[in-house]
């Protein structure tokens, strides 16, 4: 049996003097595998040292852990499939350091290890301050809402991702991840009525190394945003997409990589998500192109690199957005 990893309705206060409040949303984080081998050589800290000041920039980063957190006790849960993630425990303290304040456990990795990993990864991360969202020991604790509140603003997230198997998600007796279902999504953003200023729905789901959304994934997305959300943030494609500005409110389908190891073309690449809030209004969208050219680990996009990461993210977004100045308000006329 997991025990609790997730509080329903988790408030966090911070001291902030002004009514701004700035979060970044980055895409796919691992810390295992080839960057884990890394970790041993260079230190904990190395992954994100090129860009660990600029995450500090904002009062909330957010990102998908695509690895578990355990050791060498932790068992394959399902030893047939050909892709699993385990980082080390004290990866969780390397991850504050780097400026991570919220991250999401609604993927298709989450259950690697099984349920007794996603116990330690939760206890790391609430050990190191970090919160986390998508998982828990059943349903209702998995699809509970994480509440961060800076300057007066209640920031609600809410996570969900599709598995490679429904062994992967979380029923009222079985620990996992909440599934990404239009009713439990509209229901779980009804419930944050009157609780929270913004809601900011993650979800794991589209196709791998696939730069546009499936039809259903913008239904999906628009409906969300039409139960009340303020934004819907994407992962696991491994590459970016398009996104969309629908009734004035950012839909990024998939931020790409942020710490993977991964170099094929596409997988090498992606942005931050910044987003600005004043009171429950979105005061500012932007992004900060991020590249991996020739190694693992992210760093600020600088030249012919950054060019062409924006034009590739234009080209990308462009035939999403048919409302008047989107593409100027999303930063990217």
């Amino acid at each position: 049996m997991l025990l609790l990893l997730i509080f329903a309705m988790c408030a966090v206060s911070r001291a902030d003097e002004s009514n701004r409040v700035l979060l970044y949303a980055v895409g796919d984080v691992s810390l295992g595998r080839g960057i884990g081998n890394s970790v041993k050589k260079r230190g904990p800290d190395y992954p994100f040292s090129a860009v660990s000041a600029t995450l500090h920039e904002a009062d909330i980063v957010f990102g998908n852990l695509e690895s578990i957190l355990g050791d060498k006790e932790d068992k394959l849960r399902f030893p047939g499939k050909p892709y699993n993630f385990l980082a080390p425990l004290d990866s969780a303290a390397a991850l504050k350091r780097a400026g991570f304040d919220l991250l999401s456990l609604a993927n298709n990795h989450a259950l690697d290890y099984g349920e007794s990993a996603i116990k330690k990864t939760g206890d790391a991360l609430n050990g190191a301050d970090i919160l986390f969202l998508g998982a828990g020991k059943g349903l209702t604790q998995a699809r509970e809402a994480v509440i961060i509140t800076i300057a007066g603003v209640n920031i609600a997230f809410l996570g969900y991702g599709m598995g490679h198997s429904s062994d992967i998600y979380a029923t009222a007796k079985r620990g996992g991840i909440a599934p990404i279902r239009s009713d439990y999504i509209k229901k779980d953003i009804t419930a944050l009525k009157g609780k929270a200023d913004v809601v900011i729905v993650s979800l794991h789901w589209g196709f791998e190394y696939k730069d546009t959304p499936e039809k259903w994934q913008r239904d999906l997305a628009r409906n969300i945003i039409g139960w009340g959300a303020g934004a819907v943030i994407g992962h696991h494609p491994h590459v970016m997409q398009g996104i969309e500005l629908y009734k004035g409110r950012p839909i990024a389908y998939s931020l790409g990589n942020f710490l993977f190891d991964q170099k094929d073309h596409g997988t090498d690449s992606s942005v931050i998500l910044a987003l600005e809030f004043t009171g429950k209004a979105i005061t500012g969208i932007s992004v900060i192109p991020l590249d991996r050219f020739n190694t693992y680990f992210p760093r600020l996009a600088k030249g012919k690199a950054k060019k062409e990461i924006v034009e590739n993210l234009k080209r990308l977004s462009a035939p999403l957005n048919t409302e008047a100045g989107a593409m100027k308000r999303l930063g990217l006329e």
